[in-house]
């Protein structure tokens, strides 16, 4: 990069040091975005739906997939930036 842009001289540096951090507070968002959003889905359910319907379905879906998501959503360990 510094080869290309000698302006930027060090830059790369910057941006490796802050690349974690920024990965990290993305993840955090990501995993609270799902678990709202499965929390939300369960909120608008009556508490006993038709068993076999669609919204039954669709509320159990996204509950177990945001309860799957909080456990184990993580970044992928891979350097994206050259």
């Amino acid at each position: 990069m510094d080869s290309h842009m000698p302006e930027l001289k060090g830059i790369k540096d910057i941006f490796d040091e802050f690349w974690p951090a920024y990965h990290q507070a993305v993840s955090d968002k990501a995993i609270l975005f799902v678990c709202d959003a499965a929390a939300y889905v369960a909120s608008k359910m009556p508490a006993t739906p038709a068993a076999g319907s669609h919204l039954a379905s669709l509320a159990y879906t996204a509950t177990y997939f945001g309860n799957k998501a909080a456990d184990t959503l993580q970044w992928q360990t891979i350097n994206t930036v050259q």
